[in-house]
């Protein structure tokens, strides 16, 4: 049997807890006040996890060279917390009846 290359700690089980109650609380709260939750609490991800966004505002700059660093900084930032909406977007969806979930979306362009 092969060996897992990565090795679980307790800490990752305690992480896997922390988000499934999250997202617990996402679905129990009205749709654009979890929208909004979601996108205010990944944006600070950039401070919790520096490397992992200046290897972001590096990737951004390497695909964009005409981008100051700056910009790149602000590209990186805007796409954390658009990542937390998306989350929080698909946490209510799938908790969400069919009536509800027609509230929400649309579909254009279906003919």
């Amino acid at each position: 049997m092969a060996k897992d290359r990565f090795q679980k700690t307790p800490f990752h089980y305690l992480q896997y807890v922390g988000l499934r109650c999250f997202c617990k609380l996402l679905s129990l709260l009205p749709y654009r006040f979890a929208v909004k939750l979601g996108g205010w609490a990944l944006a600070p991800t950039r401070f919790l996890l520096p490397k992992r966004f200046a290897r972001m505002v590096n990737d951004i700059q390497r695909a964009f060279p005409d981008k100051s660093p700056q910009q790149a900084r602000q590209i990186a930032a805007q796409s954390w917390k658009n990542m937390g909406t998306i989350a929080a977007e698909f946490i209510q969806l799938s908790a969400m009846s069919v009536a509800d979930f027609k509230k929400h979306c649309s579909i254009q362009g279906i003919e």
